[in-house]
């Protein structure tokens, strides 16, 4: 797993959680892509980035990173996990924050 909050991948299963506070989990609010990896190449990898670009787009959702660094990040993924054959999927969301009844705090 890639975790934005230490920019790193980490392998510890017990740190591979998104925090209860985040906007993906309390409000709905991100996007995601699922991508299948098949004899260790990623099916449709530029489609599926570029709809993942697309989707955050249209909901003014900032990436923080670029369409490269995004490259990147998934190639360093795939080779950590050591398999040929997987689905990953890319969660992106605005962070976490309050638990305030209004979206834009």
């Amino acid at each position: 797993m890639y975790y934005s909050i230490f920019s790193g991948i980490t392998t510890n299963p017990q740190l591979m959680m998104i925090p209860i506070d985040d906007h993906l989990v309390h409000r709905g609010d991100g996007v995601f892509e699922v991508f299948q990896m098949l004899d260790g190449r990623v099916h449709l990898f530029d489609a599926h980035l570029n709809r993942l670009v697309r989707s955050a787009n249209a909901i003014e959702l900032d990436l923080r990173h670029n369409h490269n660094e995004i490259i990147d990040i998934c190639r360093q993924l795939i080779n950590s996990c050591g398999l040929r054959n997987a689905l990953f999927r890319l969660y992106a969301s605005r962070g976490p924050d309050e638990f305030t009844p209004n979206p834009y705090d």
